[in-house]
Order: C-alpha cells, then sequence, then structure tokens
C-alpha cells in the first residue's frame, strides 16, 4: 500500500496543481470537478482525465475504465455535456451509486 501511495501521490499532485481536487484512499483515487454549468465540469473532468491517461502510459501503469464511475452532484436534471467522458476510449456512464452506496437526488 505504501508503494501505491508513493507512485500515486504523483497523479494527485499533478490534478490538485492544475486547481482539480483529486483525493486518494487505499486503492483509489476520486477526482472531484466542479462548476456553475455541466459543460465547464466536463470539459475538467475530461482534463483530468487526459491527465490520468497521459500519467498512465508513462508509468506503465493502467486503469480499469470499466470499474470508473461518474457521478453527478448537482439538481440539474439534463446533464448531457456529461454524456461522452472516456477514459482510455471508453465513454463513462453517469451512476448514482458507487462501491455499494447510492447517492439519491
Amino acid at each position: 500500500m505504501t508503494l501505491w501511495s508513493l507512485v500515486v501521490d504523483d497523479l494527485i499532485r499533478s490534478l490538485n496543481d492544475k486547481g482539480i481536487w483529486t483525493q486518494g484512499y487505499a486503492d483509489d483515487i476520486v477526482i472531484v470537478a466542479n462548476g456553475k454549468f455541466p459543460g465547464v465540469v466536463a470539459g475538467l473532468m475530461r482534463n483530468a482525465l487526459r491527465t490520468v491517461e497521459e500519467w498512465c502510459l508513462v508509468q506503465g501503469l493502467s486503469v480499469n475504465p470499466l470499474k470508473t464511475k461518474l457521478v453527478a452532484f448537482t439538481n440539474i436534471r439534463k446533464l448531457n455535456d456529461l454524456n461522452s467522458i472516456k477514459l482510455f476510449g471508453q465513454e463513462l456512464q453517469l451512476t448514482n451509486e458507487v462501491l455499494g452506496v447510492t447517492f439519491e437526488h
């Protein structure tokens, strides 16, 4: 676990330096992008995920996009801008459940 923390710390710092709040826990990370408009948030998340992809390529590591979740905390019902966010070519689906925890609107 310590080795993972040392390796991933570089990614977390890189994302945080770009103004995207990122936190690691165990062998997972959470990336939080916030803004007033869904399009702005989607752009921030796309940039963050591009950073993750580039970091993985440099480090020789991978992230499983099928295990990656996208959760929106908002009162806005139409979130079309969040429908085309991809990680390693795999479109991420919006969900309201992560690790068995369900978030209700």
